[in-house]
């Protein structure tokens, strides 16, 4: 049954790092590492040092910043923290690294999020949460590497707008997510599925974009 939970975002990692045309999938070791790591201690940290759950209420807003906050922009912050602290390199190949150093964050998180939690036998949690967590990923770090790439080109104006479409993406898993235990439909399952294809889609396409560009230089 967690056949997929567990598989789905790892096997994304792989496709991230070996899809990459601007860096060998040796040079994303590091963020990795790093991802995993910081994904283990965030687990355990959960585990043995915070024992109480969050209470489900009729406070929708609550609920949505609880999940925006624990499992979106505290993550999110710490790995980059983390890794800029300890990372030498440029900014295109940090940027270019939070996607795979985030999909490791998440292939330990998201699967013990939903194996401690008393939904781990629901369809949305076991697909939905995954992809969900999987397409936020995918387009933060694609639309913060394009971004990056235009600042390093002194491009600001075409910069800003990836950048904010990059910010964009984290609050979407908290409110589709944040929805679902209030409607339990089946429109949340859908839109996980459907985010996370064009997520996947838009990375390929951009990849095989500047490959082509490459060539023709």
């Amino acid at each position: 049954m967690h056949t997929f939970l567990i598989a789905a975002i790892p096997l994304l990692l792989l496709i991230l790092v070996t899809n990459n045309n601007s860096y060998s999938w040796k040079s994303f070791i590091p963020p990795v590492a790093f991802g995993l790591f910081i994904g283990i201690v965030y687990a355990m940290v959960k585990k043995f040092f915070i024992f109480s759950d969050f209470i489900w209420t009729e406070d929708t807003s609550a609920s949505l910043i609880h999940l925006l906050l624990t499992q979106t922009v505290l993550p999110i912050v710490i790995c980059l923290v983390v890794f800029l602290i300890f990372s030498r390199d440029n900014a295109v190949y940090k940027a270019e690294s939070l996607g795979p150093m985030l999909a490791a964050f998440y292939a330990v998180v998201v699967p013990y999020t939903v194996l401690s939690s008393p939904d781990k036998t629901t369809v949305f949690m076991n697909f939905g949460k995954p992809l969900l967590y999987s397409g936020m990923f995918i387009l933060l770090s694609l639309f913060a590497a394009l971004g990056t790439a235009k600042m390093a080109q002194k491009k600001m104006f075409i910069a800003v707008p990836f950048y904010i479409i990059a910010l964009a993406q984290i609050p979407i898993p908290a409110i589709i997510e944040s929805r679902w235990y209030y409607t339990m439909d089946g429109f949340c399952l859908t839109a996980s599925i459907v985010y996370a294809a064009i997520a996947l889609g838009f990375y390929l396409f951009v990849n095989i974009i500047n490959m082509l560009i490459k060539d023709k230089d």
